[in-house]
């Protein structure tokens, strides 16, 4: 099983080179509205996925992870026979196995001035936005004694929320705000969510707080936008990957802080306050507000 999960791991850099190929084909000014076509599609997959998964599991518990391999198997074909090459000529360059290597593009990512900060930013955001994954399930548990239905619910109301603020209303935010505006909205929308979320009493709350949680959303392809314009065209595969690279990392912080700190604050002997991992992500995002608003104008 954790073979597998290595594995699935090594296959997700996929979506880095899809990013990157939404790069190659966008316009600057579309980036960012592009992006969050991803973003949405993610958005229906995090409903259809679960269903289509629970029905298949009531039937074979194996049946699952052989339907999204046969998934797999058909983008594959899609890739390879429908899928024209994205990367102009002009903006290619020989393999190198050492700029392969992904620490040292992290390295030489964080070396660049223009990109360090930036970065950084995104770093935060990520590793905040993983206390969903880390503890929400715990969380609506043992607060609220949500069953598996409600909690699913709950994912998939986050799910249609995300297919509509990443496919529909940043097209709007983008030219009224721009990616500077755009950011900040989803970063406050995000720390606002994630208190109130620390903070709810009542499952009526958490639902009303599902729509803010996901106008904080809005705020990835706004990012993914920003830093994309910032790199040339040569450069779109090695930004992504860094991307890729540090969300990577977030993802193997995150479950042992968040859920380490669920099970403190849930304990015999210590305050109980369940909703301390989502405070400790308002906090972090609050943190990334913080290094977004220290950025260079130009890079707003």
């Amino acid at each position: 099983l954790f073979i597998g999960r290595v594995i699935a791991g090594i296959a997700g850099a996929t979506v880095a080179t899809a990013t990157a190929y939404i790069a190659d084909i966008s316009p600057a000014r579309d980036r960012a509205k592009n992006f969050g076509m991803i973003g949405a599609a993610f958005g229906v997959g995090f409903i259809l996925g679960p269903a289509i998964g629970g029905l298949a599991g009531n039937i074979d518990v194996r049946l699952p992870f052989f339907i999204a391999a046969g998934f797999a198997l058909l983008n594959f074909l899609f890739g390879l026979f429908f899928l024209p090459e994205s990367l102009k000529v002009e903006n290619r360059r020989p393999f190198s196995l050492a700029r392969a290597n992904p620490f040292g593009a992290l390295k030489r990512a964080f070396a660049m001035p223009r990109l360090r900060h930036p970065l950084f930013m995104v770093f935060l955001f990520m590793l905040a936005g993983y206390s969903y994954a880390s503890v929400w399930s715990f969380y609506g548990k043992e607060k609220f004694a949500w069953d598996a239905g409600t909690i699913g619910l709950t994912l998939a109301a986050f799910g249609v929320g995300v297919i509509f603020v990443q496919g529909v209303l940043i097209r709007y935010t983008m030219p009224a705000l721009g990616e500077g505006g755009t950011i900040r909205l989803g970063l406050v929308a995000f720390g606002l969510a994630m208190l109130g979320i620390s903070l709810a009493g009542y499952s009526w709350v958490m639902f009303a707080l599902i729509p803010v949680a996901v106008l904080g959303e809005i705020a990835g392809p706004a990012i993914s936008g920003m830093l994309s314009n910032m790199v040339s065209g040569k450069e779109q595969g090695d930004l992504q990957g860094i991307m890729g690279s540090i969300e990577a990392v977030a993802a193997i912080i995150a479950p042992p802080v968040f859920t380490g700190l669920f099970k403190l604050f849930t304990a015999d002997g210590w305050p109980y306050f369940p909703g301390a991992p989502f405070l400790l992500a308002a906090l972090i995002a609050a943190l990334a507000l913080l290094v977004f608003m220290l950025l260079k104008p130009k890079e707003n």
